[in-house]
């Protein structure tokens, strides 16, 4: 009972605001390091990842839609990406990534001068489903979807 006055008086909470004030304005001293940390590819986990896909996107900046086919490799570095669109074809590679205390996954793409961070989740019939949000000179209003084909 005697904690909530102690906090709650006038000059205890001025000096309470001011330290609040001042870990807002503190750079990120306060985070781990590194909040996302690669993964080394494994063709173990997660499973099937390498493959075909088709993938629909917006391109980010001008907005347009495009379809495209997509084969993701693996190599000991990384995941190599080859997308397709019409005769146009476009390298690029992917990783993985935990990032934050619950270390989820992330999957990083990047092409020749757009990248992007996706979520990825299996489907139903356990095929690869893959959601990116992509940028291209800091803007990121661009989208991928990949869908694995059989």
């Amino acid at each position: 009972m005697l904690v909530f006055p102690v906090l709650f008086h006038p000059a205890r909470r001025l000096a309470l605001s001011a330290a609040a004030a001042a870990m807002l304005l503190l750079p990120a001293a306060g985070y781990s390091e590194e909040f996302c940390r690669r993964v080394a590819p494994d063709e173990e986990f997660p499973a099937g990842l390498t493959g075909q896909y088709r993938v629909i996107g917006k391109r980010p900046i001008s907005g347009a839609l495009y379809s495209a086919s997509l084969t993701v490799g693996i190599n000991s570095q990384n995941y190599p990406l080859r997308l397709t669109e019409g005769d146009k074809v476009i390298q690029g590679e992917a990783w993985l990534e935990r990032c934050g205390p619950d270390k989820t996954l992330a999957l990083m793409t990047r092409y020749e001068d757009q990248e992007g961070q996706c979520s990825i989740r299996m489907d139903g019939d356990n095929y690869w489903r893959v959601s990116c949000l992509t940028r291209k000179d800091g803007q990121s209003d661009g989208l991928e979807a990949w869908f694995q084909t059989p």
